[in-house]
């Protein structure tokens, strides 16, 4: 891999170990140290432990970002779908459920939403570190575990909408947010 050319390891292994944290928010904090790189792997060539990178938060630009839509997750019991999944190097970092304008009290609705994804499909909700809800021209986020109303923050750009998302999301800020501030 190119963010850890000095470890010889199964990248399925590292899916794998990701996929069975428990579902819930130690779990949650198990991927946060994973994407920290504060969790290890065996290499094999080595025969030891050695700390895996799955983001380079140094130079953001040796990462791969993408921006899903409408992306679902079904447990076998219950499916439910998000909004908008924002990932880095494959993995999920942040859901976002936007709310149309015309919905009285979008904020409230997709706070909603988000509750019943941790009630009904907690596996969704276990790697992201984020979430956040749009409504017209409001932006709010908060951690994925952290489902109060008062837990939840209003991000403060007084530009427009877009001026909002972008800022939010942008890259090197994104990165200090996981790093430092989760």
């Amino acid at each position: 891999s190119k963010l850890n050319p000095r470890l010889n390891f199964d990248p399925q292994a590292v899916i794998r170990q990701l996929e069975n944290v428990r579902a819930d928010i130690e779990g949650n904090y198990q991927v946060l140290l994973y994407l920290r790189g504060e969790k290890s792997i065996y290499d094999s060539e080595q025969k030891r432990e050695l700390n895996l990178t799955l983001i380079d938060f140094d130079h953001p630009e040796n990462n791969l970002y993408h921006v899903t839509d409408e992306w679902s997750y079904t447990n076998g019991r219950h499916t439910n779908r998000a909004d908008a999944v924002f990932l880095i190097n494959g993995i999920p970092i942040a859901i976002v459920e936007a709310k149309g304008a015309k919905k009285s009290d979008g904020i409230e609705h997709g706070l909603t939403q988000v509750r019943r994804y941790h009630r009904e499909t907690p596996e969704l909700v276990t790697a992201p570190q984020v979430w956040d809800v749009t409504h017209f021209h409001d932006f709010y986020y908060g951690g994925t575990w952290s489902l109060d109303r008062k837990n939840l923050f209003k991000w403060k750009d007084d530009e427009s909408f877009e001026s909002r998302v972008k800022s939010f999301f942008d890259r090197p800020r994104l990165l200090s947010l996981l790093r430092d501030y989760i």
